[in-house]
């Protein structure tokens, strides 16, 4: 498994615990920094993935956790990780649309391709 995937589901795991205090009812867990990462060894196809999250300090606006995560024989990643706590209203929903490795979005055949005329009408020659 890609150390990245292991460090990202750490933030997850940290983000819901930081959230999880009654004062922070209405707020987001929003990943500020990741400090001290150690990939200690490789997770291969078969190992159970164990992670561990624990609360360093937590205040009114931000947030700081130390995630570990296992196998069940061997410590395989940890991070320092660090949150800011914003307000769930006006917060913009991110949403990945899948790409193929040319760029392109099939679900929204996207980027479609410019009809000549326009391209007359801006004055753009494509050669």
């Amino acid at each position: 498994m890609p150390g990245v995937l292991i460090i990202e589901a750490l933030a997850q795991l940290g983000g819901i615990l930081v959230a999880q205090k009654l004062e922070h009812t209405g707020k987001v867990a929003v990943l500020l920094s990741l400090d001290k990462v150690k990939f200690r060894k490789p997770v291969v196809p078969g190992d159970q993935l164990i992670l561990e999250v624990e609360s360093v300090r937590i205040k009114s606006r931000t947030g700081q956790v130390f995630g570990r995560a296992r196998t069940l024989a061997d410590l395989v990643a940890e991070a320092s990780i660090r949150f800011m706590l914003v307000d769930a209203e006006g917060t913009l929903e991110v949403i990945a649309f899948p790409k193929t490795g040319a760029g392109r979005d099939p679900m929204m055949n996207a980027p479609s391709e410019i009809p000549a005329g326009q391209l007359k009408e801006l004055g753009i020659k494509l050669e």
